[in-house]
């Protein structure tokens, strides 16, 4: 009896399926596993802070492992009956331990700047580093609160909090802000490495060509044209600011405490956080790629009231956003998007390269002015 083609094809489909179901439950039996061991090596590295006196000797609960967003393995610990006050954090080499020590280099940098010494509180610290059975980790300080993320999500406390979340990263610009003069070698930092990280993330792939080529040069010429020899303020900048990263008091009154800190840079515009706060609050709430909403944006989206609240509180006049709006998403864009175009999760995934590099790409012909009332 002859079976039909659509049967042998569903039949290859389910099969097929299993492969990846498989892969997956295996992955999170390895996981489970990873968290089990770095958990045991915890007491090893409590016993190097306690010789090192930098904590008491107590005993110490370890509280229940998990795997962080990045690939980091987080464990946090505190005195018995009492909530966790360290973090004890593990990871592999490749681009998450290499984010953990570009973190530490920065918050040391931001505790020792005195500008900061009323400011930097909200901020975790490094206390040690090191290596136990050849696997490196890191343990910082645990801040209180809980992810804004789990409170961005109710448009009341959304409208609330994301103009204090954007006043409050505007105290780490104002403290640090220092003049200076926009020439080629701030250009090349802040446009040209970051064209040249896409460029690489799409060499070698389809749609990454003469045209698309073509497309990055005009985004430079653009903002060059935009920026060079401009007198600025620049200062210090989290880089990766969004709900994500920012702790809120439980009662939701105030913000407790930034982390990741590890894509933090001087010598940049404080108009980077502000603007990234609000296209990665946006993101949390759609479900659209970041991509996706820098293109509805520069194809004329208005800003919600909040959104322009957030961007008030940390210093845009309207007149100077309906001016630099399109110039200054592009260039937040192109920053965010430069540093994970070299991460291979993100670099070497065609979806992420289509939805969030070559949406925008694709759009930068369309010149609209970004930043009507809703």
């Amino acid at each position: 009896m002859a079976v039909p083609l659509s049967l042998v094809d569903s039949l290859r489909d389910v099969l097929a399926g299993f492969g990846p179901m498989a892969q997956a439950a295996r992955g999170r039996l390895v996981g489970r596993r990873v968290l089990a061991s770095r958990s045991a090596l915890v007491p090893t590295v409590l016993a190097a802070l306690e010789a090192a006196r930098l904590v008491p000797a107590l005993d110490w609960t370890v509280h229940e492992a998990r795997w962080s967003d990045t690939g980091v393995v987080l464990v946090p610990i505190g005195p018995p009956g009492e909530p966790a006050r360290l973090i004890v954090k593990f990871a592999d080499p490749g681009p998450a331990l290499d984010a953990l020590r570009a973190q530490e280099d920065r918050l040391a940098r931001l505790h020792s700047d005195p500008r900061l010494a009323d400011w930097a509180t909200i901020a975790p610290r490094v206390l040690h580093a090191g290596f136990v059975d050849a696997v490196p980790y890191f343990v910082e300080t645990a801040l209180a609160g809980i992810p804004a993320t789990q409170l961005f999500g109710e448009a009341r406390l959304r409208q609330r909090l994301l103009p204090i979340a954007a006043e409050v990263i505007a105290g780490l610009h104002e403290r640090t802000a220092t003049p200076a003069r926009v020439d080629d070698v701030v250009l090349d930092d802040w446009i040209e490495a970051p064209i040249r990280a896409i460029a690489t993330a799409l060499e070698g792939r389809r749609g990454g060509g003469r045209e698309t080529r073509g497309a990055l040069e005009g985004l430079g010429r653009e903002l060059r044209a935009w920026l060079a020899g401009r007198e600025a303020s620049i200062g210090w900048i989290h880089g990766d600011y969004w709900p994500g990263n920012i702790l809120v008091a439980a009662d939701g009154s105030r913000i407790s405490g930034i982390v990741d800190w590890d894509l933090a840079s001087d010598g940049q515009l404080a108009l980077h956080d502000p603007i990234h706060l609000v296209l990665l609050t946006r993101r949390l709430v759609s479900g659209r790629e970041l991509g996706d909403i820098v293109r509805g944006l520069l194809a004329g989206d208005p800003l919600e009231s909040a959104e322009r609240s957030a961007l008030a509180a940390a210093g845009f006049r309207p007149s100077t956003w309906e001016r630099d709006a399109r110039e200054a998403v592009l260039l937040v864009w192109l920053r965010h998007v430069g540093f994970f175009a070299l991460i291979p999760s993100e670099g070497s995934n065609p979806r992420w390269v289509r939805r969030n590099v070559m949406a925008v790409l694709d759009a930068l012909p369309r010149r609209r002015r970004i930043g009507g009332a809703q």
